[in-house]
């Protein structure tokens, strides 16, 4: 796989800004002014360390004067003052957008709302609902590299955020950030070794995240990082992804204030993407990655819908100049799929309710 490359910033100004006050942040130093003092005061609530603020920073700068001026611009300068006023993003982009949504039709009667069971009567308040999201499992369409041994050592990190509830006498709401490594719990081997073009790896299936209807906002974002492994540990990346999504948590709340909780999520997909350009190590390549938003409603319809299996589906010759179309199942199950990288990987999650309801099949529109 060729060298980590830096794709097109999306937000330069924000970027820079960002390592300013990671610089300053990681050094300890106390807020002079209310710029400085609202980055470091969502920096905290996301939960970002001073020592991974220092880290990121210190991974920022090191990259070349050159690299950082060309890509964002003067204020990535070694040198540069924080901006007396924090980089503003257009709400009605992100409302406008909703490129990164999961959305499923279903046919036939409506579901009955989140948070009640379907009678003859109508939907009746029930007992507490809660959601879970499960890993199933990863596809390879085509490796990021030829097919010889040991050509691709791959793993997967996953990260899911949700916005709490406000509850009685809070003020502000928290972001919970849940972080897992693929495959999970592996004794001895923390990837999934020698994957070819047109391979599945099952399982091994876990939960990486789950929540009670009512406790959280709006729905959940689910980011999937595939990783190729060079030299790095896994699990260092993982803690490395998860700082990139705490991150991105606080980036979002400065940009994007007045946003409501589902489109914070929204946003975060386009942040993440700027983010880990610029501060996700680079001693293991990074496939591709991706940020998900499923809202409460969609949890509820997968969580009724029966898992879908993934076919392969390409084409082989066929003597004469044809070809042929192959249609191979896979094995893995899915309510819905992150994919990277042209589609080239896949990964399969699963939707889960409890208390359970019966399945019925969605009309899917993952858009």
């Amino acid at each position: 796989m060729p060298a980590h490359q830096l794709s097109r910033t999306r937000d330069p100004d924000g970027i820079a800004a960002t390592a300013i006050a990671l610089r300053m942040f990681g050094a300890g130093n106390a807020p002079q002014t209310g710029a400085e003092t609202e980055y470091f005061d969502a920096f905290a609530r996301a939960g970002l360390s001073v020592q991974a603020a220092k880290q990121m920073a210190d991974r920022f700068y090191a990259r070349s004067a050159p690299l950082r001026r060309r890509h964002l611009g003067p204020l990535a300068e070694a040198g540069a003052s924080l901006p007396a006023t924090p980089v503003r993003g257009e709400v009605g982009a992100v409302a406008a957008s909703g490129h990164t949504a999961v959305r499923a039709r279903f046919r036939g009667q409506a579901a009955a709302p989140v948070g009640a069971e379907a009678t003859a009567e109508g939907a009746r308040p029930t007992v507490q609902v809660s959601y879970g999201i499960n890993y199933k499992g990863m596809h390879c369409v085509d490796e990021t590299g030829p097919d010889f041994p040991f050509s691709d050592e791959v793993y997967i990190i996953t990260s899911v955020v949700h916005i709490e509830a406000l509850q009685p006498g809070q003020s502000e709401r928290q972001n919970i950030a849940r972080t897992t490594r693929h495959p999970f719990g592996f004794v001895g081997r923390k990837t999934y070794g020698d994957v070819d073009s047109r391979e599945t790896r099952i399982g091994p299936e876990v939960a990486i995240w789950d929540g009670q209807a009512g406790e959280f906002e709006g729905g959940v974002s689910v980011t999937c990082v595939f990783m190729e492994r060079d030299k790095g540990d896994p699990d260092f990346y993982r803690d490395e992804v998860e700082n990139v999504v705490k991150l991105a948590i606080a980036g979002v709340a400065i940009k994007y204030p007045a946003l409501a909780p589902l489109l914070k999520l929204e946003a975060l997909s386009e942040t993440l993407t700027d983010l880990v350009n610029w501060f996700l190590p680079t001693d293991d390549d990074e496939i591709g990655h991706v940020t998900m938003v499923i809202d409460q409603a969609d949890l509820e319809g997968f969580s009724r819908a029966p898992l879908t299996e993934y076919v392969d589906v390409f084409n082989l010759p066929a003597g004469f100049g044809n070809t042929r179309q192959v249609r191979r199942p896979t094995g893995l199950m899915y309510h819905f799929l992150a994919s990277v990288n042209d589609n080239d990987y896949f990964a399969g999650f699963e939707v889960v309710r409890t208390p359970q309801h019966p399945r019925r099949r969605p009309d899917l529109d993952v858009s």
